[in-house]
């Protein structure tokens, strides 16, 4: 079902969506029983679009934590093939010890969860994808989970680890899906098709410029955002309760920013925006951290004294400490190319400590060989700098996929 978009008066939208004709029309959309509100416009609130390109062709990085490598020809292609020649560990190697275990997902636990006002809860689906289980919504996130994560079926990294067996795509019963970016292992359109067929009322949530890609196959109900639009999913109360005995089921979704590019063809580099995301209910909050670097560390740099990404800092800003957050800790090594768009586990650990997270999820690791550090070494890695820095164990996670943490 396409949306079906409401007129209202004037009077009755958002402050920032006043500013443009467009806005103040189409600020409220309808779907069956869910009603989508638009709350925040980037541009008609004068945000910093430094993101954008001047000629509105692309995006780009706008921070000094941001840095293309030097050398990044042939010299370059040497030191990483080099790098990996030096692994011991086969990044594909799908070893027992070296990859998360597997488990079904307990949907009992997550209909209570949902069932309770106060409560949010998240389950691992593996590399990026989570389901996000809220009272007012059930919301999948970069739900990549075809065999490969390429362009094509029969080439490209191979999952190293199932789904959980008991996730069926045609009974889930979601009210959104969320996309950090357009790279393959995160935007897998074959899934997005077979969710759109069936429950066509699904909403999908994109950055800038890849409405496009979902349209162009057939998905309706598609959402375009820019860093820091808003947009709240509003659905009938039901007997769900808080402590307050309310039950507003609400659930904002915020596009925020992060470091990272994206492409899906050689020729197409940062003509797409690409963002982490921050989701909220009355009562509690979400970030999803997409696919993000925080620095850029290359030979002769010091870790500790180039510049870090903003970005989750100034989401804690806004939104203030989040209750759970769902961060890469994968795909990092070699450190010279991966730096600036993927963190390894020390810059999980700052992202962690930006966003004032009082529970964190480490994910983008384990389920395909994307980096040349093997599949077993983030965790170990995350473990040894959490208690580097004193940060307990329980407020940092490790989960197998299919596990669920709730808040």
């Amino acid at each position: 079902m396409n949306l079906v978009l409401e007129q209202r008066s004037r009077r009755h939208f958002p402050r920032t969506c006043r500013k443009t004709s467009f806005s103040a029309i189409l600020c409220v959309a309808r779907i069956c029983d869910v009603t989508l509100t638009r709350t925040h416009d980037a541009r008609a609130a004068n945000e910093d679009l430094s993101h954008h390109l001047p000629n509105g062709k692309g995006f780009v990085n706008p921070w000094d934590s941001f840095r293309e490598p030097a050398n990044s020809s042939f010299g370059m292609l040497g030191k990483i093939l080099m790098a990996r020649w030096n692994r011991k560990t086969d990044p594909q190697a799908s070893t027992e010890e070296g990859i998360p275990k597997l488990r079904p997902v307990d949907f009992e636990a997550l209909a209570k969860s949902s069932a309770n006002a106060n409560g949010m809860a998240l389950t691992w689906l593996g590399h990026a994808a989570f389901l996000l289980t809220l009272p007012g919504a059930n919301i999948l996130l970069d739900p990549c989970l075809s065999d490969r994560c390429s362009p094509v079926s029969f080439a490209g990294p191979k999952r190293l680890v199932q789904t959980p067996p008991n996730v069926k795509l045609d009974e889930l019963k979601l009210d959104a899906v969320v996309v950090s970016h357009n790279h393959y292992d995160h935007l897998d359109l074959p899934i997005m098709q077979n969710l759109h067929k069936n429950n066509p009322d699904i909403i999908f949530f994109v950055p800038l410029g890849n409405k496009s890609l979902l349209t162009d196959v057939g998905i309706t109900n598609v959402v375009e955002c820019d860093w820091w639009d808003s947009y709240k999913i509003s659905k009938p109360k039901t007997t769900a309760t808080n402590w307050f005995g309310k039950s507003d089921n609400s659930v904002e979704i915020t596009c925020t920013p992060c470091q990272h590019f994206s492409s899906r063809t050689a020729w197409d580099r940062n003509q797409t925006l690409w963002s982490s995301w921050h989701i909220a209910t009355p009562q509690k909050s979400f970030f999803f951290g997409g696919d993000t670097g925080y620095r850029s560390v290359f030979e002769g740099d010091n870790e500790d004294s180039v510049p870090t990404c903003p970005a989750f800092r100034q989401v804690k800003a806004r939104f203030g400490p989040c209750d759970l957050a769902a961060i890469p800790i994968g795909a990092y090594e070699p450190r010279l190319l991966f730096s600036p768009i993927h963190c390894n586990p020390k810059d999980a650990c700052d992202v962690h400590v930006d966003l004032g997270s009082k529970k964190s999820v480490g994910m983008h690791w384990g389920t395909f060989g994307l980096g040349f550090e093997g599949p077993r070494e983030p965790p170990g890695v995350l473990r040894e700098e959490l208690k580097k820095r004193g940060i307990k164990d329980t407020d940092f996670v490790i989960v197998d996929i299919g596990e669920t943490v709730e808040v």
